[in-house]
């Protein structure tokens, strides 16, 4: 029995430490944050961390001059 309540802890403890840490990058990079779930399923995890490491985020996408974007080739500051 305190073998079981032990992993259960574990477990929770584990996922928290893991889980949530993902979630919000996911969700700051403006992907749903249910998709972190799935650093859960072996090989999934590291094909999702290679195609997170590699892809264009949604926030880095250029924003239009009219919208308050910066023409290319100019600083922000």
């Amino acid at each position: 029995m305190f073998q079981q309540l032990f992993y259960l802890i574990f477990f929770i403890f584990w996922f928290g430490v893991v889980a949530v840490p993902v979630w919000r990058i996911v969700a700051k990079a403006g992907y749903p944050g249910v998709l972190s779930l799935l650093i859960w399923i072996p090989v999934v995890n590291i094909v999702l961390l290679w195609v997170f490491a590699f892809m264009k985020w949604p926030n880095e996408r250029k924003v239009p001059l009219e919208y308050g974007g910066v023409p290319a080739g100019k600083s922000s500051d």
